[in-house]
């Protein structure tokens, strides 16, 4: 039986492909998501525009509150590897989460390269001298 791929385990693919992994995640990164979390659930008005990311207690779990509710799971670095995006909720709700991750890991992508290049032109100088 061909197996289905859901949306979360899509953007656990490219994640993967970014190299991104519980293991190499830093708190530099983690800001960064925090600000697209922010800025994508904001702009999908979810919870009548009251979700947001909770101040990080731990940098690998992430959570969120809405007016209804506080400290659900919005994105997990597991100890085991195990990426987790808000199992708790319906996809409607989290199409923001998957949407800021998935941007997110195409940022850090974008990033590694310029530091890619930039490097590459600083030994090009070096050899020239």
């Amino acid at each position: 039986m061909e197996q289905v791929l859901t949306e979360n385990d899509k953007v656990r693919n490219i994640l993967r492909l970014q190299n991104i992994t519980s293991e190499n995640i830093n708190i530099e990164m983690i800001k960064e998501l925090v600000e697209i979390l922010n800025k994508h659930l904001k702009e999908s008005g979810i919870y009548h525009g009251t979700a947001t990311i909770d101040r990080l207690r731990n940098a690998k779990f992430i959570t969120m509150s809405t007016e209804d509710w506080e400290g659900r799971e919005a994105v997990s670095f597991n100890s085991d590897g195990f990426i987790g995006f808000c199992g708790w909720a319906d996809s409607k709700n989290s199409k923001p989460i998957l949407n800021a991750v998935t941007e997110w890991a195409l940022n850090h992508r974008e990033k590694q390269f310029n530091l890619h290049v930039a490097k590459n032109y600083s030994e090009l100088d070096l050899l020239e001298d």
